[in-house]
């Protein structure tokens, strides 16, 4: 708990806002420009756990990052259901001129809405596979194309998007993501 205190401080990364009613609670609203690893892994998990403690009326996630690792993505994957499950929505701002690429397009999708500014992108998805063989490579992509449906079915997004993104490997601007 200290060192998550310790970087809230030192960074400044987790943002307090209270509501304008103050009735609802806080929004906890995370920086989340940075590429995903165990480090942010560990900090998404800690944003929750602190908007769960306190009874926050919502986690926002300030998206800029050109992805990471599966396992890490995978986690702050459960962070946000956790969240969710919870009773605590969960809402990605991809920044003006920022990405949610690659495990980023995995996280974006994973909230309850994806806000995207003027000049942002979300995909591609495909994973890779580092040193792996053709049999990996295809496991790996076959099980994150499910994945990355569910979740757009989940939020009732178009999942033939999600598909593309995946198996295409295709990016969208924010125009073309609304569409």
């Amino acid at each position: 708990m200290f060192f998550f205190i310790a970087l809230v401080v030192c960074l400044g990364t987790v943002t307090m806002i209270k509501n304008a009613q103050g009735a609802a609670g806080s929004v906890v609203i995370v920086n989340f420009s940075v590429p995903v690893d165990p480090g942010s892994s560990n900090f998404v998990d800690g944003a929750v756990n602190y908007a769960i403690g306190q009874n926050a009326s919502a986690i926002v996630l300030e998206m800029n990052t050109p992805g990471g690792l599966l396992s890490d993505m995978l986690s702050i994957v459960n962070s946000i259901a956790r969240a969710n499950q919870s009773g605590i929505p969960t809402y990605t701002f991809v920044l003006p001129n920022g990405l949610a690429a690659s495990a980023g397009s995995y996280i974006a999708m994973a909230t309850n809405k994806i806000f995207m500014g003027p000049g942002s992108a979300i995909g591609p998805s495909t994973p890779i596979v580092v040193g792996g063989s053709a049999l990996e490579q295809n496991h790996t992509q076959a099980a994150m194309l499910q994945l990355m449906v569910s979740l757009a079915d989940r939020w009732g997004r178009n999942n033939a998007t999600a598909y593309d993104m995946v198996q295409k490997d295709e990016a969208f601007t924010a125009n073309e993501a609304f569409n």
